[in-house]
């Protein structure tokens, strides 16, 4: 059965590097990264509440049609709403998969030396930070069926190794 996982976390906690490594090693499992998708999107409206919510429309239907095909699909996102949460344990759910939630966590100091190491074109100030990661240890990390996995610097290895010893 395919599965849908998403691969949930603050930024730079690894959550696209697990997705390619799992693309890389199960050929047509599907890492839809929404961070590659947002910049097929126009320069102005990348970072807009609509390039967002068109990136993730555009999310949900490839993967709906992926998994439909009998091929997982590992998402990396950071996603707070429990909506879309939902919406995507539906769309599994339509398309006869499983959908796994997976919360990556490491230390605050240890994601925003990461964040500040990173160039690119928009990053979360320090404030934001500790709010994500607040907010994903408090909420997120409480929903029924979530796991928890601490994704250490500079371990993709070890994490990838602990999920897919989890989805199995």
């Amino acid at each position: 059965m395919p599965q849908l996982v998403l691969l949930n976390g603050p930024p730079a906690v690894g959550k696209s590097t697990l997705a390619r490594l799992r693309a890389d090693r199960a050929p047509m499992t599907l890492s839809l990264d929404p961070d590659e998708l947002r910049g097929l999107l126009g320069a102005s409206v990348r970072h807009t509440q609509d390039g967002m919510r068109a990136v993730r429309e555009l999310a949900v239907a490839m993967a709906g049609t992926h998994l439909r095909a009998g091929h997982d699909v590992w998402l990396p996102q950071l996603v707070l709403d429990e909506s879309f949460l939902d919406r995507l344990a539906q769309v599994a759910e339509a398309a006869g998969a499983d959908f796994r939630e997976l919360l990556l966590i490491d230390s605050l100091q240890h994601i925003s030396r990461r964040v500040a190491a990173r160039h690119r074109d928009f990053e979360p100030t320090e404030d934001e930070l500790s709010w994500y990661h607040t907010e994903f240890v408090h909420r997120i990390g409480q929903r029924p069926g979530v796991l928890v996995l601490q994704c250490q610097e500079g371990a993709a290895e070890i994490t990838y190794r602990a999920i897919d010893q989890a989805l199995t």
